[in-house]
């Protein structure tokens, strides 16, 4: 018989890694930049690692937070 591994999934607001869990934060609203000067766009993305998940934010009143 195989070994099967559990994960245990944590919403969370901060994007801290909890021993054991994957975590899914949203505090820091990731973005992206794509293009240069005048046609420069910033738009939401999804940033996962190996711990930790952070959702985008697609209203108006929210902050960004660029992923590099």
């Amino acid at each position: 018989m195989a070994a099967t591994a559990s994960a245990l999934l944590i919403a969370g607001h901060h994007p801290e890694p909890r021993h054991g869990a994957y975590v899914l934060a949203g505090h820091l609203h990731p973005c992206i930049t794509v293009g240069r000067g005048i046609d420069r766009l910033r738009l939401p993305c999804f940033h996962f690692g190996a711990s930790v998940g952070v959702l985008p934010a697609f209203g108006v009143f929210t902050g960004m937070h660029p992923i590099e």
